[in-house]
């Protein structure tokens, strides 16, 4: 999420309308976005303003957001200093498209990491300038101070507001008692610049008439479309089992593709083609078409990462408009040695809003690049370890793109993913919930080698069973000669289902992975670190934020990390503010954890954790724009629901072994 960025004085956004919006409901949100972006050059002097508001409809494209546009009134909030993030973003209710002012205010969050002004640390009123005369500041100011559309905001012509600029260090907060000062310990102003040192901040009081020389957003309705586009390592070292496992995990990707997924495979060595050119995913002569091309994959040459991303680059461009969703997975395990390097080609997928999934088997990998290459995007880093065994890292593999899929794809989530063993003496059942308002939920089991196949069958909440060759016509059956089989159900029964996992003709099959993914439009969340890089020794925040349209707390949360040996240690998130962090305000939907095993050797750290609602104990932060006295919202109430999240940090450098097409 966030991939927005600062490009020439203008912050270039994406925003997802969590609805179906009309052309009626997109003018009016063009019109506050245009309205704040005058408001923004006001309060910068000139210097900063949106250019292009890329626009993604009816929930689509949520995944790279800066902003969710949601559909309900409500008490909108943001991500502090969220901008680039992948796991943050404004959370705009309905009214603010006719409330311009607010929409300023949860920028001021998350493009330059303002605290409010208008309350402390523990939600206790408190005061920046205060008064009804200054025209200051916007961090402590209620909608009805700002620039709205119609005195009430609920539509018509343009009301200008008192406040219109941020504090500076000669009227911040004379009493040090709010938020921002207790936090940042400043004035708004000195943060703006320490997030952006080449703004210049005003040398007095802001005074005097608004700038002239602001231009007009660029307002841009994206493709409601998926790009989804594999590139595939083929190069000497990929030869063998490595290769085959790559295949079958981009296989699984043609046959998972829903209606409007559109896929692409490109592979590389020492050059890139495509293999399969972006094409629509609707009938299962389109899968063929895929998977034939996959299958004629050979491994052979040295290592073009660079020409592989910019070959799936040029397909996403190729296809016309710029879609929602742009996604592409790098799969490697090794260094790059031919052709354009890929941190050439980074800013062309970031100018375009390509989001990267990095996949890094082996030893002979980059993996500070593979990291770099997908922070820089809004992607996630993934990072097989290399300490099991050859067969567990080549079926690895196949699980890694596997999962991929389940949340590279709009609304998607992983639900839960395992190991099982299943053997000769009989089934594995276990259970998997299924949250209300999941539109689409997939089951699925794949497994070690060719032979022994598994099959599924599935319980509803509702006592309906679902197996081979019997299933409603709301699900869709994927099974054919491959090592995987799965059950794709829509708008599944919320509940808890039975999954039984039995070997066909009770032959064993040996190892296997199960995993459930499950798509809402209203569930998303994942892991993050201030920085890209650490060093062995250093504590490493984590932090985690899980949404259900808004940022909730009182989750359950359990997690464990992967250390470079192959030895594990337990993970404690709480969302109680830790002050340690310097930056954290209690229950405010951000949990945290501090990780101190990092003196070991250096290497790729992976963090594993799984987040549960019981339906009953979750719930919204009292924290977002101020609201007047009396003015409350209905809140959607938060289902029961599992999620689990991973990222993987590289601390220190390291090791590569380099092998024969990496010299």
């Amino acid at each position: 999420m966030g991939i927005g960025r600062l490009d020439g004085g203008r912050f270039n956004l994406i925003v997802s309308v969590r609805h179906n919006a009309d052309g009626v409901r997109l003018g009016e949100w063009r019109a506050s976005f245009e309205r704040a972006s005058a408001l923004l050059f006001d309060a910068t002097d000139g210097q900063h303003q949106f250019g292009t508001i890329y626009v993604c409809n009816n929930s689509s494209g949520g995944r790279n957001a800066d902003a969710w546009l949601l559909d309900a009134d409500g008490r909108s909030s943001s991500s502090v200093r969220g901008l680039g993030r992948e796991t943050a973003r404004m959370n705009l209710s309905g009214d603010e498209r006719f409330k311009p002012f607010v929409i300023i205010h949860e920028f001021g969050h998350y493009g330059y990491g303002m605290r409010d002004e208008y309350e402390d640390v523990n939600g206790s009123a408190a005061e920046c300038i205060g008064g009804t005369t200054s025209d200051a500041c916007v961090m402590e100011a209620a909608w009805n101070e700002g620039d709205r559309f119609g005195n009430r905001a609920t539509g018509g012509a343009l009301v200008t507001g008192r406040v219109s600029e941020f504090c500076v260090p000669g009227n911040h907060d004379p009493d040090r008692d709010t938020e921002q000062h207790d936090i940042n310990g400043e004035s708004c102003w000195q943060t703006m610049v320490g997030a952006f040192p080449g703004l210049t901040m005003p040398g007095g009081t802001p005074t005097g008439p608004a700038p002239g020389g602001a231009t007009p957003i660029n307002w841009v309705v994206l493709a409601p479309e998926q790009r989804l586009v594999l590139v595939i390592d083929r190069s000497g070292s990929m030869a063998g089992n490595k290769l085959s496992e790559a295949k079958f995990g981009a296989d699984w990707w043609a046959d998972s593709a829903t209606a409007g997924d559109r896929l692409c495979v490109v592979s590389f060595a020492h050059d890139a083609r495509t293999d399969f050119a972006l094409t629509p995913i609707t009938t299962q002569s389109d899968r063929d078409n895929a998977q034939n091309a996959i299958a004629a994959l050979a491994a052979g040459g040295s290592t073009s990462i660079g020409g592989g991303l910019g070959a799936g680059l040029t397909n996403i461009i190729n296809a016309g408009t710029r879609a929602a969703t742009q996604v592409v997975v790098l799969l490697t395990d090794g260094l790059h040695n031919s052709g354009e390097h890929p941190t050439a080609v980074v800013p062309d997928l970031v100018a375009n809003g390509v989001r990267v999934y990095t996949l890094g088997i082996g030893r002979s990998i980059d993996t500070a690049l593979l990291q770099s290459i997908a922070n820089s995007t809004g992607g996630t880093f993934y990072r097989i370890d290399p300490n099991l065994s050859v067969a567990a890292q080549e079926f690895s593999i196949r699980t890694a793109l596997m999962e991929i899929s389940g949340i590279a794809r709009d609304d998607g989530g992983v639900v839960t993913t395992q190991p099982e063993n299943v053997d000769q003496s009989g089934a594995v059942e276990l259970p998997v919930h299924v949250e209300s308002g999941s539109e689409l939920a997939t089951f699925g089991v794949t497994w070690q080698g060719t032979k022994g196949r598994l099959l599924l069958e599935l319980t509803d909440p509702n006592g309906e069973t679902i197996k081979v060759g019997t299933f409603p016509e709301t699900t869709r059956q994927i099974l054919g000669d491959r090592p995987y089989m799965a059950f794709q159900v829509g708008s599944p029964t919320a509940g808890e289902w039975r999954v039984r996992i039995l070997p066909e003709d009770h032959e064993g099959s040996g190892a296997s992975r199960f995993f459930a993914f499950s798509q809402h439009p209203k569930i998303d969340g994942g892991m993050y670190t201030p920085q890209d890089r650490y060093n062995p020794g250093d504590v490493v925040p984590l932090f985690l934020q899980v949404y259900f349209g808004q940022p909730i707390t009182g989750l359950s949360v359990s997690g464990i990390a992967t250390l470079p040996d192959g030895g594990t240690a337990p993970l404690r998130f709480d969302d109680g503010g830790d002050q340690a962090f310097g930056d954290l305000v209690a229950e405010d939907g951000t949990y945290s954890a501090l990780f101190d095993e990092t003196h070991g050797d250096p290497g790729t750290y992976t963090f594993e954790v799984e987040v549960e609602s019981d339906g009953t104990s979750a719930w919204y932060p009292e924290r977002g724009e101020q609201l007047l006295p009396g003015e409350s919202y209905t809140l959607d109430p938060i289902p029961a629901f599992r999620r689990q999240f991973s990222l993987s940090l590289v601390i220190g450098e390291e090791p590569i072994e380099k092998v024969e097409d990496d010299v």
